[in-house]
């Protein structure tokens, strides 16, 4: 758990000088708030963040805040890695267009972080004969991999 903070305020830390916008303060006490272990207060705030940043159409701004705050409700509900998943594909059906390919990143790299968390168990398990249902906890080591690459090949599809 600690891990995952410290990974997250890391993230968080580097991306803010890259898109030091109006709402560096806010940036800031979210990191404040994670550093604290106050996630609740954390998550409440990118969500204020996410919402400024979408009405400015500061599109990668947006999209951190979400995937920062999605990572974050993870880790309250104990990592629980289809949240993750869930939560992302529910944004990208209300995401603007422009949104969308880094949501498919962001996405992509929840289905790689399961892959590397969970690659031992993937590992040993037998390839399925019929078609894997929707639980990854099921899925089998090509399933987790193809999904990992449909994902980032379906952000880059549209180059505009």
């Amino acid at each position: 758990m600690k891990r995952s903070v410290l990974h997250l305020l890391s993230l968080l830390l580097c991306f803010t000088s890259a898109i030091a916008a109006p709402r560096d303060k806010q940036w800031k006490q979210a990191g404040q708030f994670m550093e604290k272990e106050n996630y609740q207060s954390a998550m409440q705030v990118l969500e204020q963040v996410e919402a400024a940043a979408a009405a400015d159409k500061a599109w990668p701004e947006a999209v951190k805040a979400l995937g920062v705050r999605i990572q974050l409700e993870a880790m309250i509900k104990q990592d629980e890695p289809a949240l993750k998943l869930t939560r992302t594909e529910e944004a990208l059906t209300k995401a603007p267009a422009e949104m969308r390919p880094m949501l498919l990143a962001v996405q992509a790299n929840f289905y790689h972080h399961y892959f590397a968390e969970h690659r031992w168990e993937l590992m040993q398990r037998t390839r399925t004969a019929g078609a894997p249902g929707k639980d990854i906890a099921t899925w089998d080591l090509a399933r987790v991999l193809a999904e990992v690459d449909a994902r980032f090949q379906k952000a880059l599809e549209n180059a505009a």
